[in-house]
């Protein structure tokens, strides 16, 4: 059996990802004045940790007096 040096020289690999998505259903909880809104939703983060959202607002409820 031979030694190869070749056989440990580190490669990139790409199974990290500094950018974080999600997509689906959201819901956002307003306290004053009191609603919420809901829809479908994007929400993504930087490699920095900054947020983007965005949401298609569908149904909404607000609290009434």
């Amino acid at each position: 059996m031979n030694f190869d040096p070749q056989d440990f020289i580190p490669r990139p690999n790409n199974w990290l990802s500094l950018h974080v998505q999600y997509e689906g259903w959201g819901e956002a909880e307003f306290t004053d004045p009191a609603g919420t809104i809901e829809g479908p939703a994007k929400i993504a983060f930087d490699e920095l940790g900054e947020p983007n959202i965005e949401m298609l607002v569908e149904t909404f409820n607000t609290e009434k007096n």
